[in-house]
């Protein structure tokens, strides 16, 4: 089963930024990291763990409230080539693919939308 994930930044007061994941279905299932990636594999190392216990223990397993309508998680994106050329040097400078640059990108957009709600 697929379960929606919310990713939200944590601003603390050194100025730094952690990052916080959580699967609102799996009560208490939430990890964290320094970047988006880490808190990712830290909640997916916590859902595997949760999920675990559960049909160890014989308890049915919760259905995602959102099943079946999930997009197919790929966007087709048109940019002015200046926009282009700008992320692909980002992604360059941050050594990592222009996917993973727009990825984060957006998912820091949301989280910090998410956060201000």
């Amino acid at each position: 089963m697929e379960y929606a994930m919310k990713v939200y930044p944590m601003y603390l007061e050194n100025g730094k930024t952690e990052w916080c994941v959580e699967y609102p279905d799996l009560k208490g299932c939430v990890g964290g990291g320094d970047t988006i990636e880490e808190a990712i594999a830290d909640v997916q190392a916590t859902k595997s763990v949760y999920l675990s216990y559960l049909k160890e223990e014989g308890i049915e397993l919760p259905v995602p409230k959102e099943e079946g309508s999930f997009p197919s998680g790929k966007i087709a994106l048109r940019v002015p080539k200046t926009t282009h050329k700008q992320l692909l040097e980002n992604a360059q400078m941050d050594g990592v693919s222009l996917n993973t640059y727009i990825n984060t990108a957006i998912s820091e957009k949301i989280g910090r939308a998410s956060f201000s709600n």
